[in-house]
């Protein structure tokens, strides 16, 4: 479990804690509540593939950035902490 609090303002969804998946290939992916969004390329494929009708898109729970230099907050801290998960 990935959680907001842990992340302060790194944290890039919106929703406050998400379930942090790391699948074949590094396929890195988030569950909150009964959807599935893939963090990374792989893991939108591996969540298209093996969860098609609980498959949700990411953009819907990223969150924008509050400073508006770029549209969405770095998910880059939700991948590295995804490929711990591979790596262990």
């Amino acid at each position: 479990m990935v959680k907001q609090e842990d992340y302060g303002e790194q944290w890039p969804l919106t929703v406050p804690e998400a379930e942090l998946f790391c699948k074949e290939y590094y396929s890195i992916y988030v569950k909150v509540g009964e959807k599935r969004y893939g963090v990374n390329g792989t893991g939108s494929t591996y969540v298209k593939k093996n969860y098609p009708s609980a498959r949700g898109d990411l953009e819907d729970i990223w969150r924008a950035d509050p400073r508006g230099i770029v549209p969405r907050v770095s998910i880059t801290p939700l991948i590295e902490a995804g490929e711990e998960l591979c790596d262990n």
